[in-house]
């Protein structure tokens, strides 16, 4: 577990099942319930008031559910629109901006990349081969102009934590960690975690549920959800094998 002692946010993680490590290397993966005490986030929206004739825009914040449990999360990299933290107003000429800025916040679209890992932690990455929005604007500020569609572009993380990613399309990217480990994401929705040896972990879905699998000896664990178990409130299976090869599973009731 660990405890924010800023805020008292609470994040625990329960492992429930693990692939043991592959010969000549350390990788492995876990499936495991994570818990983020955080139930909350904001949406924010800018708006301006209809009384009068003068720009006097204000931001008005919405709440919204997130956080809880999570159980067996994989990674994922996607493009967040800059509007996804501000919805942003259309600027009139009166907004006191010169014509440049007003065009600059009207008639372009920002992103930032945003990395979150299966514990749920998010990292935020930067095109260094761009530059990012030049205005004054604040709520602009770290955003890019930059929406790859089929150009590899490179991205880097600007935490402190040295990852590195080529993304081409929302389904086809990779990131390098400091450690030499790849995520690798194709277009066919498989996920690979490879380490520098070359051994790797498959991450994919099918009817049988999503498969956490040693690609080199085919061992797995498995996860499932019925969402008509437990009195319909939904079930999540975890599935592993024993030493024996009989398959075992842990059951969560939601």
């Amino acid at each position: 577990e660990n405890i924010n002692l800023e805020n008292g946010n609470v994040n625990l993680s329960i492992p429930l099942a693990s692939l043991p490590p592959i010969a000549g290397g350390k990788l492995s993966w876990t499936i495991t319930a994570n818990y983020n005490s955080k139930q909350w986030n904001v949406i924010r929206e800018q708006v301006d008031s209809d009384l009068d004739s003068d720009w006097k825009p204000y931001v008005v914040d919405y709440p919204a559910i997130d956080g809880g449990w999570t159980i067996g999360n994989q990674y994922s990299l996607e493009l967040r629109n800059s509007n996804a933290d501000l919805n942003r107003l259309q600027y009139p000429g009166n907004s006191g901006l010169s014509q440049e800025e007003i065009n600059l916040v009207n008639n372009y679209e920002y992103w930032k990349m945003v990395l979150r890992t299966p514990d749920g932690a998010e990292h935020e990455f930067r095109p260094i081969d761009y530059t990012p929005y030049p205005g004054n604007v604040s709520f602009l500020k770290g955003y890019y102009n930059v929406l790859p569609n089929g150009t590899p572009t490179r991205y880097y993380s600007v935490d402190g934590t040295y990852m590195f990613a080529r993304y081409t399309t929302a389904t086809n990217w990779t990131v390098y960690m400091p450690d030499g480990t790849q995520i690798i994401q194709t277009p066919d929705g498989v996920q690979r975690i490879q380490d520098t040896n070359g051994n790797k972990i498959k991450i994919f879905s099918d009817t049988n549920g999503t498969h956490y699998q040693d690609e080199q000896t085919g061992r797995e664990i498995r996860k499932t959800y019925d969402p008509s178990a437990n009195g319909g409130q939904g079930q999540t299976r975890i599935w592993y094998n024993t030493v024996t090869g009989i398959e075992q599973h842990i059951d969560i009731n939601w």
